[in-house]
């Protein structure tokens, strides 16, 4: 594969939902520095390594001046708190499992430093850490173990220990306690680097960028808009792939005002005029081959019905409609701009108004609404 056909969409924190608050100062249990880690609990989060590291600071002599504070659940969380008690640090360890956001900001806020303690292996190697990214969001220097992808993301706002050395760890943590100065300039580079290049409005661009080159190299050269989204929602949707319909969808609406659900079906052919500018369908609707869907279009339901407007094939909707209730629009039908249709509609009707009556038949039409063409000559003659 060509280096340019490849988009890595890295994962990236919104500074909106991470906010930098004061600290509280009761979180410390009464000691001067607070470690901080945010995270699942699991094998593979390397949690034993911190409790190492603890348990190393807290034997050096004239040091137990520092708490450590766990956030965070998962399926390894009261072995960890086990292994806690047993190394004998239950007074300078909490592990507060799953909390509401404004406590894990209470606690990431108040820390001086925070970790990183996936341990060295192939996969976390490769793998970009949320943790990391939120730490440098709020400013907090960090340390971890010198992995691939967690020196990329953080660079110089992170200390780097040996390959799953929790002594070496304990030596970066105190280090950056010691030193204020460069916990301040570290944890300001750190959030820079998420400012400027990081952060979810940047790196969500990549996903953009590539399916924008994917249609483009299919000789589809207009810009991404909402119908291609949906497609592309909606496949991944049928093949049970998570998290990525949502997101898309998401998408859809902040850059188009259009609220297109990828559970519902839109049959093949049929796409939306003006990138889909404000277009409302309601999940349930289902909408045939070949429609062409003006902007500002809504397609809803309709108390106390159950059921949802059917689009057959070949229909024209134009820009402004509102279809509501439980109502058949058959195949090749022309609804006209800023209509109302509250009732069905039979094959080949031309319908228009509020609310919708028939005012012409397609099939004396001298020419094709779909065909887009353009070979009258003049203008329409004046209102009387």
């Amino acid at each position: 594969m060509k280096a340019e056909d490849v988009f890595v969409l890295r994962s990236g924190p919104k500074l909106e939902r991470l906010k930098i608050q004061e600290p509280k100062s009761e979180i410390k249990r009464g000691k001067k520095f607070m470690v901080g880690y945010l995270g699942v609990i699991g094998q593979q989060e390397g949690i034993e390594y911190l409790l190492k590291a603890a348990k190393y600071v807290k034997e050096l002599p004239e040091r137990n001046d520092v708490f450590w504070g766990i956030v965070g659940g998962g399926p390894d969380l009261e072995r960890m708190k086990k292994l806690c008690h047993e190394m004998g640090l239950d007074d300078i360890v909490e592990f507060t499992g799953r909390v509401p956001d404004q406590k894990l900001l209470d606690y990431l806020n108040t820390a001086d430093v925070c970790v990183n303690c996936d341990e060295y292996n192939a996969m976390n190697d490769k793998s970009t850490m949320n943790k990391v990214l939120e730490y440098m969001a709020l400013g907090k220097p960090l340390v971890q173990f010198d992995l691939t992808e967690g020196r990329y993301s953080a660079q110089d706002a992170s200390l780097y220990a040996e390959h799953n050395n929790a002594n070496d760890m304990a030596r970066k943590i105190l280090e950056l306690l010691d030193n204020p100065e460069k916990r301040k300039w570290m944890g300001e580079y750190g959030r820079n680097r998420v400012i400027n290049e990081l952060g979810w409005e940047h790196t969500s661009k990549a996903l953009l960028e590539g399916y924008d080159r994917y249609f483009r190299s299919r000789g589809e050269i207009e810009m991404i808009n909402a119908i291609r989204l949906y497609r592309i929602a909606r496949w991944l949707y049928l093949h049970h792939i998570p998290f990525l319909p949502k997101l898309l969808q998401l998408i859809t609406f902040l850059m188009y005002n259009c609220s297109v659900s990828y559970k519902m079906s839109i049959g093949r052919g049929s796409f939306f005029n003006h990138a889909g500018i404000g277009v409302l369908i309601n999940p349930k609707v289902v909408i045939g081959k070949n429609c062409k869907i003006g902007n500002n279009v809504s397609i809803v339901g309709q108390g106390p019905y159950k059921e949802c407007p059917r689009i057959g094939n070949n229909v024209y909707i134009g820009s402004g409609v509102v279809i509501q209730g439980p109502v058949i629009i058959e195949d090749n039908v022309i609804i006209a701009p800023n209509a109302v249709v509250n009732k069905s509609v039979h094959t080949n009707m031309i319908v228009g108004g509020i609310p919708a009556k028939i005012i012409g038949d397609v099939t004396k039409l001298d020419y094709d609404i779909f065909a887009n063409e353009s070979w009258k000559e003049g203008h329409k003659p004046f209102l009387t």
